[in-house]
């Protein structure tokens, strides 16, 4: 594993998000708080045999017209795990972010006040990798696109779909390098780590810290299963990286054994 994790909690159900689709604007629910909800399915019971558990399990979330299908079944994972973030999102508070993990389950969190720029700050050279320049530097984006500059949850977006999609290519084991994902998700877990290290410095204020500190050690777990698996010595090179800048983050959070989707 990456980091210290903390087990995951089980899900109230008191806090559901209903899968209907929301319009621009919708209202919040009421009585949403920060943590583990569960997601009710679009298509309650879909399964295709084709697609396997778990991309049956991200289809269910979805509108069966979606866009996001694709002839790589991990980047529909990926994708899909997105389109599946952004329904979401309309039903919750402004400036608040889900993220789907599989079995009608999403963890809830607003944004925290801070810059993908001051992240920044807190990622050395050690531990950049090829997605640095797309999802921290953000490229200007095309007329009439908007940056996640000033919602760094995107980040931890990203990490979500990079294991969903892990997880997906490793059930139906159809994915041509499958050290790809893993790379990128073991990337998104140092940029993880300096958010929080950001949020310590720019927004001490931010209320639902230790909920992200415990949901990126949820993603951290996911992600060290995979590790004994890795057949690209970098991979193992940049997790020590990661672990040796960002190791001791998380050292509020009370560390116990935790389980990972999948299992």
């Amino acid at each position: 594993m990456l980091f210290p994790v903390i087990l995951v909690l089980a899900m109230g159900q008191s806090n559901v998000i209903r899968a209907t689709v929301y319009p621009s604007g919708a209202n919040p629910q009421p009585g949403i708080t920060a943590g583990w909800q569960k997601m009710v399915p679009y298509r309650d019971g879909y399964f295709n045999p084709q697609l396997g558990k778990l991309l049956s399990d991200i289809e269910s979330q979805l509108d069966p017209n979606h866009e996001y299908r694709h002839e790589d079944r991990t980047i529909w994972a990926h994708e899909a795990t997105h389109g599946i973030n952004s329904r979401a999102r309309q039903a919750l508070p402004q400036r608040w972010n889900a993220f789907y993990c599989f079995n009608k389950r999403c963890f809830v969190i607003s944004e925290p006040n801070v810059t993908k720029s001051q992240v920044s700050e807190f990622i050395p050279r050690s531990v950049q990798g090829q997605s640095y320049n797309l999802y921290v530097k953000e490229p200007t984006p095309p007329p009439g696109y908007e940056t996640w500059e000033n919602q760094p949850l995107h980040l931890i977006d990203e990490y979500t779909a990079y294991l969903n999609g892990l997880e997906v290519s490793q059930q139906l084991n159809l994915r041509v390098a499958p050290d790809s994902d893993l790379w990128l998700a073991v990337e998104l877990a140092g940029y993880a780590g300096a958010l929080v290290r950001c949020i310590e410095k720019y927004d001490a204020s931010y209320v639902h810290k230790d909920k992200l500190i415990e949901y990126i050690n949820y993603c951290n777990s996911r992600t060290g299963h995979y590790m004994p698996s890795a057949t690209d010595q970098r991979i193992k090179s940049l997790a020590q990286a990661v672990k040796g800048e960002y190791g001791n983050e998380n050292s509020n959070a009370r560390p116990t054994p935790a389980s990972y989707v999948g299992q």
